[in-house]
């Protein structure tokens, strides 16, 4: 592996979100967050992680 190869792979990697992290874009990409409490009870919401592993295409055992 080549020098540029190696550091094109760390940057690929470091470009690597949890699933924790995506679920937080995709909650203010999805639902109007005014405060905390919103944002808050939409990340404790059930049908709200279910519906979001499903687009994600994550398995429902996913810890968010």
């Amino acid at each position: 592996m080549s020098d540029e190869e190696y550091f094109r792979s760390l940057y690929e990697q470091a470009k690597l979100k949890t699933p924790s992290e995506m679920f937080n874009d995709w909650l203010y990409e999805n639902y109007m967050i005014g405060n905390g409490h919103v944002l808050v009870n939409l990340m404790e919401d059930g049908d709200i992680q279910s519906k979001f592993l499903d687009e994600a295409g994550l398995d429902e055992d996913t810890e968010l």
